[in-house]
């Protein structure tokens, strides 16, 4: 009789432990709850449908900024709401009641202390016998997050550049205000639509499949940037230099896509000037960087020598040198010596260079230092030869 005595006092002694313990871990989960709460500014509720009475968490107290013993109502609740965003919680909470969908809404607040803040309240439904007795959720201080938000649109909106954001569909889902104001369209005429199909890209089926290989090859972890004719307002064309590039997750896993165009219609029309004037003039370019001895010259340059660019080989300013008359050098030198030490603007020179049959034909060279480097030597200079063996003969 005695061990069974010391048995039950043992078994009660083990079970006051644990509901000791019980409580002590509940106390630090209940803790760890509220320091989360404050840490992320988010709170909990609850509605209770029958009495119309709402439960609060500390931190839904701290968001309104009212005393924690205080106990509202539903109709007090709301009148925390910016009276123009109160239509979007009342019509939330009243559809899912009816509906038992879940919602997730973003609304104007002012506090107790006529504080204004951006709040986001979720809530879903809770059943009991399969009826529908109450209403919990969480409730957020997203004032500084809003913010940033608004910041960014801002930014967003006011670039030169046409931006938009794509999901793995190729569905646009944002695009800001240059894209959609240049085109003399609606943001409703193209977010949610594939985004070869927007009007922009409607210019011709050949750029919407080009576009659509271009999509498929960043969904794979590739940047592409290329130049390309869309339509802006009344199906103008107009070039910009195109881009999309990948955004990826954790996992590196591609998650959207940035597509940005720049117009560049102007910097297009001053090339095709510059090579309508060069085409014009039948002359031959030449740029050369001083400092790697590095030269480009364009087709028109070697024609006058009497060969193609790609019989020359690798290009370098020795090219150049080697063919010019050796009288002529040291002329060449004194003067392009003069323009590197700024005495002189521009370089020009009369000279004689071999053509591949042999004969000597006389070129009038100029050009310029168009830029420097840091200690003032001179870097990039740009220039002509144009053929006058007719004249001077």
């Amino acid at each position: 009789l005695l061990s069974k005595q010391v048995i039950k006092l043992l078994q009660l002694r083990r079970k006051t432990f644990e509901l000791e313990a019980q409580n002590k871990e509940l106390e630090k989960t209940s803790l760890l709850f509220n320091e989360s709460q404050r840490i992320n500014k988010i709170g909990a509720w609850e509605l209770d449908l029958s009495t119309g009475i709402a439960f609060w968490t500390d931190e839904v107290y701290q968001i309104h900024e009212v005393a924690n013993d205080l106990i509202y109502d539903k109709s007090k609740a709301i009148e925390f709401y910016h009276p123009d965003d109160r239509h979007i919680i009342l019509n939330a909470v009243e559809n899912t009641i009816a509906t038992g969908e879940a919602f997730d809404v973003q609304c104007r607040f002012i506090t107790a202390k006529n504080n204004f803040k951006w709040v986001r309240s979720s809530g879903k439904v809770w059943k009991e016998n399969g009826k529908i007795t109450k209403l919990f959720g969480t409730f957020q201080d997203i004032t500084k997050l809003k913010d940033s938000e608004q910041k960014f649109q801002g930014i967003f909106n006011s670039t030169f550049s046409f931006i938009g954001l794509l999901d793995t569909k190729g569905v646009l889902t944002e695009a800001n205000e240059t894209s959609i104001k240049t085109a003399g369209i609606k943001q409703e005429d193209v977010i949610g639509k594939p985004f070869w199909d927007c009007y922009w890209w409607q210019i011709s089926k050949q750029t919407q499949k080009e576009l659509k290989e271009n999509f498929n090859k960043v969904l794979k972890g590739e940047e592409i940037t290329y130049e390309v004719v869309i339509w802006v307002a009344n199906q103008n064309p107009v070039t910009i230099l195109f881009s999309m590039r990948p955004v990826f997750d954790q996992d590196n896993n591609v998650v959207y896509v940035v597509p940005e165009g720049r117009p560049i219609q102007e910097m297009v029309d001053d090339k095709f000037r510059y090579k309508a004037v060069l085409e014009g003039t039948n002359v031959g370019t030449w740029e050369w960087n001083i400092q790697t001895g590095k030269t480009i010259y364009n087709e028109r340059w070697a024609e006058i020598i009497g060969y193609t660019l790609n019989e020359l080989g690798p290009l370098n300013n020795m090219i150049w040198r080697k063919n010019v008359h050796s009288d002529d050098l040291k002329e060449t030198d004194k003067r392009l010596k003069d323009c590197f030490e700024r005495k002189t603007e521009y370089y020009e020179n009369e000279v004689r260079i071999k053509h591949k049959d042999g004969s000597w034909i006389w070129v009038l060279d100029k050009g310029k230092v168009f830029s420097w480097t840091e200690d003032g030597k001179p870097l990039m200079m740009y220039g002509t030869h144009l053929d006058i063996t007719e004249r001077k003969n």
